[in-house]
């Protein structure tokens, strides 16, 4: 029933009743990133699991593609113990997507500041959507 949904099981309140967020989603786009670095699928993980870790973020695992054609992007996917965390590379286009969620008290803006004082894009956009918000 609907109110089953609302409540959660045996009357149990649902958690975003009585939170004003469940977590934050942080979007980031990177313009003008070294190309070399953007293909480095080491070196990506590397300083994306450092970034995280000094941001309070406790990485379960990661898991890593980089392709061997086009622009020899890499896309990586760390678990989080409080939610996830990915990145796309576009080294043709000079560009990284940052994909940061976190549902406890780890800030993934300070990961992405991180990420940018290594990564030194020239343009750094952000989009962040507040999950599990009523």
């Amino acid at each position: 029933s609907s109110s089953q949904d609302e409540e959660g099981r045996r009357g149990i309140p649902h958690p975003a009743r009585t939170m004003s967020r469940i977590g934050i989603h942080l979007l980031a786009d990177l313009y003008g990133v070294d190309l070399a670095l953007l293909r480095d699928e080491r070196g990506l993980l590397r300083v994306f699991r450092a970034a995280l870790t000094e941001a309070g973020f406790h990485v379960l695992g990661h898991l890593s593609h980089r392709f061997a054609d086009g622009g020899q992007g890499v896309t990586g996917l760390f678990l989080l113990s409080v939610s996830h965390a990915t990145f796309h590379t576009f080294p043709e286009h000079g560009y990284m997507a940052v994909d940061i969620f976190s549902c406890g008290s780890a800030d993934p803006y300070a990961a992405l500041g991180v990420l940018t004082e290594t990564f030194k894009p020239h343009t750094v956009r952000t989009q962040q959507a507040d999950r599990g918000e009523r």
